[in-house]
């Protein structure tokens, strides 16, 4: 079983309630740019993106999960429901769009060009988020910048369409992995039909909010220095971990 299996009913309904609001407010945005009829979503939890993409027009969903839900807690019909090993290939058909939102960073890191590509195969559109490094979270072994899943994307000739993140970015009612890291990318011979273009906000970026909710963690655990030469101690700490940020970041955009 995958990282996503662990996960218990609380996990579920923790996460149907902080989806509800985030649905409510960026699917009616994808409807104003694609306006898909049938839908997709990879790791669809308890299916409330499914169902706020319903109640706006979709008329067949499907909802793919690799963990545990329990089937009362289902948003969706269970008809539309089916259970998922995201690290295997997979191929559901032909879709308007897929989505993928905070599952890809749960997979174990070889998995990531056979699970966009099984997105890809899905639809021309697809709605994506994951978690970049340093995020943390339940599980999360598959950190990357979005920059990364932007090279193994346009591996399928699929390109960012950054045309979301803008426009909820300071909507602190949605969570802010959502925020900081949903992309839509879209096949580049589909972009004409909907009058778009390769676009982007800014790829790699941190949401001052979890900035914020880091550096109070590291006030809680690190007390002020009582000595210059602990002072210095966390000078260093600083600069190993600038160093080692600016080698992903080097080593990211050698393999892209």
């Amino acid at each position: 079983m995958d990282a996503l299996s662990s996960y218990d009913a609380d996990f579920y309904e923790e996460q149907a309630d902080l989806s509800i609001y985030s649905a409510s407010v960026i699917v009616p945005i994808i409807y104003e740019i694609v306006k898909p009829e049938r839908v997709v979503d990879f790791g669809c939890g308890v299916g409330g993106w499914l169902a706020q993409f319903k109640s706006c027009g979709a008329v067949d969903i499907l909802g793919l999960e690799g963990g545990q839900v329990p089937k009362s807690k289902l948003r969706i019909d269970q008809s539309c429901f089916r259970a998922a090993d995201f690290r295997q290939p997979i191929n559901v058909g032909h879709f308007d769009l897929a989505c993928s939102l905070e599952v890809a960073e749960h997979l174990p890191p070889g998995a990531s060009e056979q699970f966009v590509a099984s997105l890809c195969r899905a639809a021309p559109v697809v709605l994506f988020s994951a978690a970049v490094p340093y995020q943390g979270g339940v599980d999360h072994v598959n950190e990357r910048w979005l920059s990364d899943w932007c090279a193994i994307f346009a591996n399928h000739n699929y390109v960012p369409v950054d045309v979301v993140r803008p426009r909820i970015w300071g909507i602190t009612e949605i969570p802010y992995w959502y925020r900081q890291n949903l992309l839509l990318f879209m096949h580049r011979d589909s972009l004409q039909n909907f009058g778009l273009r390769e676009d982007f906000f800014i790829t790699d970026i941190i949401h001052p909010e979890i900035w914020r909710r880091r550096m109070e963690m590291l006030e809680k655990k690190i007390a002020p220095p009582s000595s210059i030469k602990e002072a210095l101690s966390y000078v260093r700490f600083a600069f190993t971990v600038i160093g080692r940020r600016l080698k992903d970041r080097i080593t990211g955009v050698r393999g892209a």
